[in-house]
Order: structure tokens, then sequence, then C-alpha cells
């Protein structure tokens, strides 16, 4: 993230028609801090170019496809023993990642090995080992387009029994929102408020305890008491019964303390 304080915005590209696209507020970003934001919070503005020398100038205007189509096949590597995944894009300007993997059977949480790659001139590839681990795999590739792109997120499946060797293609179209050199119809929709789990209450803090006074032992007085319905306040042992000062013995002059240990000699 670097070592000097910015700002961080995120952008939410749904998939299809499960939701709607949402960008987050400005993020203020210090090192060794932690900050979030809530997609009901509101959406936030597209930034716009701001000008510092420091900063490197990235083009912030958005992109509407002229084409969703694409393409993933897996073809054979340059490399013995290795294939590669190639997905090719009907747009040549199109920008984006592509994200998949080989799945379990009917298990899409984590895939058994993942893909990852980005689109470069029309093209995405990713050369893989071939293995018999991947055998009897899903194969799944999934577009994600990049914020900038006026485009929803797709995936589709090549095969749901992977074999290696096997040459296989499937064609997929991702939705393109507006049309061709326009924004898209709704950029700043809002998402259905996020139900937030309740907070947890503070804890109260123990009550204190008062002792009853203690019952006077057996052949000593009693000690004065507080009166009835007042508290005790216990005090440390050498609070309650302090020890006499010592008595530190006078001083003799010398000739007087050397008579006193020699009795025989005469004063």
């Amino acid at each position: 993230m670097g070592g000097e304080s910015s700002h961080l915005q995120a952008v939410f590209t749904p998939e299809g028609d499960s939701g709607a696209r949402w960008i987050s507020h400005q993020l203020a970003y210090e090192p060794g801090r932690a900050e979030s934001v809530y997609s009901d919070d509101g959406n936030g503005q597209w930034p716009v170019k701001t000008p510092e020398e420091r900063n490197t100038t990235l083009n912030t205007a958005t992109y509407t496809p002229a084409s969703g189509d694409y393409t993933v096949r897996t073809v054979p590597s340059t490399q013995e023993g290795y294939r590669t995944i190639e997905v090719t894009f009907a747009d040549p300007n199109f920008r984006g990642f592509i994200r998949g993997g080989f799945y379990a059977p009917n298990d899409y949480e984590y895939p058994k090995f993942d893909i990852e790659t980005t689109v470069e001139k029309r093209v995405a590839r990713f050369t893989y080992r071939e293995d018999s681990y991947f055998e009897n795999s899903e194969l799944i590739a999934k577009v994600l387009p990049h914020p900038d792109m006026n485009a929803r997120a797709s995936s589709v499946k090549l095969t749901g029994d992977y074999r290696r060797g096997g040459d296989y293609s499937v064609s997929g179209t991702f939705t393109v929102e507006g049309t061709a050199g326009q924004a898209p119809a709704d950029p700043h929709a809002v998402l259905p408020p996020v139900k937030r789990p309740p907070r947890r209450p503070a804890r109260a803090p123990h009550p204190l305890r008062l002792l009853p006074p203690p019952r006077p032992a057996q052949n000593q007085p009693a000690q004065h008491q507080p009166p009835q319905g007042q508290p005790r306040v216990s005090l440390p042992h050498r609070l309650q019964r302090p020890h006499p000062p010592r008595r530190t013995p006078p001083v003799m002059p010398a000739p007087l303390m050397a008579a006193a240990k020699d009795p025989r000699r005469a004063p």
C-alpha cells in the first residue's frame, strides 16, 4: 500500500443480474491505521483527475465495450507437459482479469488449483502443468472486468470432467451496461442495506461487596463498631495496630563510654 497517506475506493462489479454496481466513498489510508466502508453508507463519486506533480497520470474515463462476447479454450503449450488456457475477447479494448480454476465436483467455494491472469490486447493466457491431480475436476473460468469498464462479471464452465490432454472450448458473454461510448444506465444504483450483527453490550462492572464486621474474640474487649447501616472499612493490619516507636539510647560522651566499659578505670 505504500508508506505515505492516500485515498482509496472500492468498486463492486456484479455478475449478470445478481446486483447493482456500487462505488464506495473515498477511504483515507494511513500506514498502520484501519478504516472501513459499507455499501449502506451510500455511493461515492467516480474519481477525477487531481493536479499533483508527484502522481502518475492515469486515465479515469470509463469505457463501454462494443461487445461482451468472449471464448475460452485449452490449447497445447510450447513447453512439453504443459497446457494453456486462452481467453479471447471480441472487443480489442476490453480490460479485465481472469480468475477461476479446477474445482472438485459440486464444490465451488475454493478451487483445487487457482487460475489468475490479466487481459492484454484482448487476450488472456494462463499456462499450467498437466497432472493427474486435475482428473475428474470441473474447469471454470471467471471474467472480471476492470472497474473502469461498463460491464458485469461473467463465468463459464469448460468441462465438468477434466481429462489430461483434452481440448475444451466454450463461448461466453458478459453484460454490457449502456451502449458503446456512453456511461452505464445506472452507475450509482443503491444496494439494499447490509444487515450488521448487533453490537455486544459492554460488561457491567462487578458490584462492591461489603463485609460484615468481625466478631470480637473471647476475653478481649470489643472494638469500636460503626453505626448500624454504615459499611465497615477494613484497614491494613499495620495501620490497625501501629508498633510503638523505637527508643534510641542516648549518646554518651567518649570518656564516660570508656569508663562504663572498664569499671577498674577511675574517672
